[in-house]
């Protein structure tokens, strides 16, 4: 089927106008009537895009208020890690690290605390939360997510490299979860691969993947293939082979005409050694290259707590207007320092 388009999309609601808060785009992602479709738009619409002539603009702030289940804000410092929005029903999911005791890596201390998974709705209200545990107490990091159907894939890590970590699978309409098995590395982000049965696990940074089974084999390793030391933090999956896509950008000639192979994994994260700078990159999960990647600097877009938009939970769409969207959450939430995490709208601009 082609997908390569350049009308809009359409929606259930015919608007003409672009959505002009989290609410009104949540609302108008969910009106899209071919989700598929939409997905590979948004593939199509970044391979577009050149890091030399995209432009991030801040579009809105939506204040999250993270609750835990009997209602009450963390006790401690609340780390954001990864983020998806449920195309169905709008609801925001948010892994998030609390910080009990401080880690330190100088002495191989992994420090103490809770991981936690926040529902939310499109202004920013805990609607459920949950504290995830696995069998080992110094394994409380949660990791960037993908969901997929009613499920999402999180590992549960020690807070140091070269660690271990437990996945888990949750049920986000049971509210429930089970431990699948124990991987001897740190997992920083997990992205399953259904159609293979497979599971892929970013290490530390994700400088390196494994593939593993449900059960936890592990079938091959993979280095991030992107070339500046991206850390990835995030993940969505776009399902589906891609073909007669759109002149790729700088990473390619011109003419060449760009076909995936299988499952796109959408990663975002910060460069390593200072977070220089924030972006994204496409990977095809079958032959593990990347189709493109984007870079912004960092500091024209630090927030007031000092990160880089995508440096945590971040999730990318194309609305019925045709515009690429991201939604992060990049600062800290703690109460008593006077830190609120902000859910933060954006949008990606070709320049002119």
């Amino acid at each position: 089927m082609a997908t390569n388009t350049n009308a809009p999309l359409s929606s259930d609601t015919g608007s003409k106008t672009s959505p002009k808060d989290l609410r009104e785009a949540i609302l108008d992602l969910m009106s899209i009537k071919d989700q598929e479709v939409a997905s590979h738009r948004l593939v199509e619409r970044l391979l577009s895009l050149s890091s030399g002539n995209v432009e991030i603009f801040e579009i809105g702030q939506t204040p999250l208020r993270l609750l835990q289940a009997d209602g009450k804000r963390p006790q401690f410092m609340v780390h954001p890690q990864g983020m998806e929005i449920d195309r169905h029903t709008g609801l925001i999911y948010i892994t998030a690290v609390e910080i009990i005791e401080e880690r330190d890596p100088a002495r191989q201390y992994g420090g103490r605390g809770r991981a936690h998974l926040f529902e939310c709705d499109t202004e920013g209200r805990t609607l459920r939360s949950i504290s995830l545990t696995s069998n080992h107490e110094d394994e409380y990091h949660p990791s960037g997510m993908v969901l997929t159907g009613d499920a999402m894939y999180i590992a549960l890590a020690q807070y140091l490299p070269n660690t271990s970590a437990t996945i888990i699978k949750f049920n986000v309409k049971d509210w429930t979860y089970e431990k699948l098995f124990r991987i001897g590395d740190h997992v920083g982000l997990v992205v399953p691969n259904l159609d293979e049965g497979e599971l892929f696990l970013g290490t530390w940074g994700s400088r390196h993947y494994y593939c593993t089974d449900f059960k936890g084999n592990i079938k091959s390793k993979h280095q991030n293939p992107c070339s500046d030391e991206m850390e990835h933090q995030d993940a969505q999956l776009i399902h589906g082979g891609m073909s007669a896509l759109n002149p790729i950008n700088a990473n390619h000639n011109d003419s060449e005409m760009l076909r995936s192979e299988g499952t796109i994994k959408l990663a975002t994260g910060v460069t390593a050694h200072g977070m220089e700078h924030f972006g994204l990159d496409l990977i095809d999960m079958k032959s593990w290259r990347i189709l493109t990647s984007v870079r912004w600097p960092s500091a024209p877009h630090l927030t007031m707590g000092g990160w880089a938009p995508f440096a945590n939970p971040t999730f990318l769409w194309v609305d019925s207007q045709d515009r690429i969207l991201a939604l992060a959450a990049p600062d800290e939430d703690h109460e008593q320092a006077g830190r609120i995490a902000t859910l933060r709208l954006y949008t990606l601009n070709r320049r002119e």
